[in-house]
C-alpha cells in the first residue's frame, strides 16, 4: 500500500485500523479462516530515492517485525540478513535471482613464481543496502535446494568473462576463478554454456579457472569427471577447493583432470603452531607437485605464514595478507596500481 500524505496520517493508527479488521475471521466457502498479519514501513525518500528501494526496505521492515513479533516495522538501516529465517530468505532470494540483484567481489591471489601474473577469485555477494548483505555460505545452500543455483551460476560466469573481456580492451589479462556447487558439475549444460560465453566474449579460456569442492566431486565422482573433462577440453583450468575436508580417495583423485588444489584454510590458519597440520600441508603439496598440479594456500592473514608457505613450496598464496575482497571499482584501481608498479620496474631494468 501506498500513503500518499504520511506527514498528516498516524500511519501506526493507520495499520492498528487495518489489522483490526483483519482479526476478525474471514468465511470462506462456509469455513471461518483466520490471518495473522505482519507490516513493514519504508518512507520517501528517508528510505530510498526510487520506488525498487522503497519496496526492498519496507519488506525488510517487515521480515524484521516479525523477528521481534511486532505487529508492523518501520525500517531500519541496521537491517541485516541476521533478521531472516530459511524461509524468508528463500523467498527473499527468489526475488533477488529474478532480477540477478548480486555482486561480484575479486579477491587478489598471489602467483609466487610470477609476482606480476595477476590472478583473482571472483565471490558473489547478494547486497540487502546500506552496506549489509547476506553471506554465501547463507544463501548458497538455499539457491542449491531451491534449483536457483544455475541461474546464479550463470550470472557470476557471464559477468567474470563479459569482465575480462572489458579487462582485455584495456591491455589487461588477469586470471579469474570462480566457484561452482554439487549441482553445477552435477549440469550437462554447463559445458555448452561456458563454451558459447568464451566464444561470444573471445576471452582465452586459460583466463578462467572454476573450483569445485573436494566434497561436492565425491558425491558423483564418475559423473563429476565426465563434467569436468568436457570443460577442460575448453581449455579452462580446473581446482579443487577446500582440499583436505573431504576424504576423498587418492585414486579417484587422480583421475580428475585437475590443474591445481587449494589447501582448506582450517590446515593453513595455525600451520605454524600444529605440527599436524603442517605435516598435512607438507604432504599435500608434494602429493599436488607429483600430480602435476599448481597448490594455493587460503586464508593466510599474516606476513610470517605467507613467507612459512613459500618456502614450502605454495604455488599461490591467498587470503587478506595479499589482499582483500574488492568491489569491482576498487579492483580497477587495483590493477592500475599493479600496472604502474611492473611499469616502474620494467624501466628501471
Amino acid at each position: 500500500m501506498i500513503l500518499n500524505d504520511p506527514e498528516s496520517i498516524s500511519i501506526g493508527h493507520y495499520i492498528e485500523n487495518i489489522q483490526s479488521y483483519l482479526d476478525h475471521p474471514l468465511t470462506i466457502n462456509d469455513h471461518d479462516v483466520n490471518l495473522t498479519n505482519t507490516a513493514g514501513v519504508a518512507l520517501y525518500p528517508e528510505h530510498g530515492s526510487n520506488a525498487e528501494e522503497i519496496l526492498k526496505r519496507s519488506e525488510i521492515s517487515m521480515y524484521n517485525a516479525k523477528r521481534i513479533q511486532a505487529p508492523y516495522a518501520v525500517y531500519e538501516p541496521t537491517a541485516s540478513s541476521n533478521f531472516y529465517d530459511q524461509t524468508e530468505l528463500a523467498a527473499m532470494l527468489h526475488a533477488a535471482v529474478a532480477s540477478m540483484d548480486f555482486e561480484l567481489f575479486f579477491q587478489p591471489v598471489l602467483n609466487v613464481h610470477n609476482p606480476h601474473q595477476t590472478t583473482f577469485e571472483a565471490l558473489i555477494r547478494w547486497p540487502l543496502g546500506d552496506g549489509y548483505s547476506v553471506r554465501p555460505d547463507e544463501f548458497i545452500p538455499i539457491a542449491e535446494r531451491t534449483n536457483a543455483i544455475k541461474q546464479i551460476t550463470h550470472w557470476v560466469l557471464e559477468t567474470t568473462v563479459a569482465q575480462l573481456a572489458v579487462w582485455r580492451q584495456q591491455s589487461l589479462t588477469p586470471s579469474v576463478q570462480v566457484n561452482l556447487s554439487v549441482k553445477d558439475i552435477e549440469d550437462d549444460s554447463l559445458e555448452p554454456f561456458l563454451a558459447i560465453l568464451l566464444s561470444r566474449y573471445s576471452v582465452n579460456p586459460g583466463q578462467l579457472t572454476l573450483e569445485v569442492t573436494e566434497t561436492s566431486m565425491m558425491q558423483n565422482p564418475d559423473k563429476a569427471r565426465v563434467v569436468l573433462e568436457k570443460i577442460k577440453k575448453l581449455g579452462v583450468s580446473l581446482s579443487i577447493d577446500d582440499f583436505g575436508t573431504g576424504f576423498s580417495s587418492l585414486s579417484i583423485l587422480s583421475n580428475m583432470p585437475i590443474d591445481e588444489i587449494k589447501i582448506d584454510r582450517s590446515f593453513v590458519t595455525d600451520l605454524l603452531y600444529s605440527s599436524n597440520h603442517e605435516a598435512i600441508v607438507r604432504s599435500t603439496i608434494f602429493l599436488a607437485h607429483s600430480l602435476d598440479c599448481r597448490v594455493v594456500a587460503e586464508g593466510v592473514e599474516t606476513e610470517a605464514l605467507g613467507k612459512y608457505l613459500i618456502s614450502i613450496g605454495c604455488d599461490k598464496i591467498q587470503g587478506y595478507w595479499y589482499g582483500r575482497p574488492m568491489n569491482l571499482a576498487q579492483t580497477d584501481a587495483w590493477l592500475s596500481e599493479t600496472q604502474i608498479s611492473i611499469g616502474k620496474v620494467a624501466s628501471q631494468n
